[in-house]
This record gives structure tokens, sequence and C-alpha cells, in this order.
């Protein structure tokens, strides 16, 4: 169970990164894909970006997209 959470860490940083690269942009898109270690998909997964509300969820192909 911890391994989802770090996973769902790792992908918040990632969007992090490229939430900051596109500046403040209310039209930008943040998007990105879950997996396990073992390179599996993490279907239906939380993600939030950290300090705001914002938030969704992974498809059944572990893909998410945060406007």
């Amino acid at each position: 169970m911890s391994n989802k959470y770090f996973l769902v860490f790792l992908a918040f940083l990632f969007s992090v990164s490229v939430y900051s690269q596109h500046g403040r942009h209310r039209s930008s898109l943040i998007s990105g894909r879950v997996m396990s270690t073992e390179k599996e998909v993490m279907d239906f997964a939380t993600v939030y970006l950290k300090g705001t509300n914002q938030g969704c969820y992974t498809d059944e192909k572990g893909i998410y997209h945060l406007k």
C-alpha cells in the first residue's frame, strides 16, 4: 500500500516540475501516468497538486490530466 502512495508522490513531483515550466497560465494542463515500481498501471489512483484543492483520478490506464 505504501508503494502506491510513493508512486503518487513521484507523479506529483513530476507534475510540479512540469507546472513550474509552463508558468501560472489558467489554460495550463498537467498530465502524466502513474505506475508501480513493478511497472504496473495504477488505475484510479488519486493525484493532487500540493498546496491547492486541485486533484483528479487516474483512468484505467494510469493516465491523469490536471488543468
